[in-house]
């Protein structure tokens, strides 16, 4: 169970899923943000092209850009 602090207390909270309701939540992801499918097409050819280090360069920004972690691709 995962806790957490903040200036007021302490968190405490507990997320439960159903399997029969991710399905419905990962169209939904799929809808909200269209990058997701262009990031996991280059995944797949990065793991086709056995992970070249300049493709792995490129897809790790291309991650970190999607996610609003810009600055960490230019890390890598």
């Amino acid at each position: 169970m995962p806790i957490f602090r903040q200036a007021d207390g302490l968190g405490i909270y507990r997320v439960l899923i159903q399997p029969a309701e991710w399905p419905e939540l990962l169209v939904a992801h799929r809808a909200a943000d269209s990058g997701t499918r262009d990031l996991e097409d280059e995944a797949r050819s990065l793991a086709a092209g056995g992970f070249q280090l300049q493709a792995a360069r490129t897809f790790v920004r291309h991650v970190c850009a999607w996610g609003s972690y810009d600055g960490v691709g230019g890390r890598f």
